[in-house]
């Protein structure tokens, strides 16, 4: 009984640390572990793919009906290229400019415009500021 005690708290602790990791923030899109994605339609039962919209590691997020703004800084972590099947060359390449593209600028923000399904980024602070201005954003984001 004992046993079957903890074992229940741990997964009751395992859920509860998971949903701190998870916030819909409308028209399908999510922030999961870092990151920002989309559901996509399809899928099965009890489960939706999802799309990979800004990449980890997505620090602080602000969102409302028509947009969502981000802080990043992206992870170390490199897409293996090489023994990824399901993409072409070409979009390995372009997956690999924005990577570098990312990297170069290092405190990455975005944009995405939930409406135009459009995404904008990564931007440097000055290009943000610039683009959220002529967009109407009025969302603020605290870099952490």
């Amino acid at each position: 009984m004992r046993k079957r005690l903890l074992n229940l708290t741990y997964v009751l602790i395992l859920l509860c640390s998971c949903h701190d990791n998870y916030h819909e923030l409308g028209s399908g899109y999510i922030y999961m572990n870092g990151r920002i994605d989309k559901e996509l339609d399809g899928g099965g039962p009890g489960w939706t793919p999802i799309e990979s919209v800004i990449p980890e590691e997505v620090r602080n997020y602000n969102y409302n009906k028509a947009f969502i703004i981000a802080y990043q800084i992206p992870s170390r972590e490199w897409f293996d290229f090489e023994t990824e099947n399901a993409i072409t060359k070409e979009k390995a390449d372009s997956i690999e400019q924005l990577y570098n593209k990312m990297y170069d600028i290092h405190y990455c923000y975005w944009i995405i415009d939930k409406k135009k399904a459009q995404l904008y980024g990564p931007l440097d602070k000055k290009e943000f500021e610039k683009k959220c201005k002529k967009m109407g954003v009025k969302l603020k984001l605290n870099p952490k």
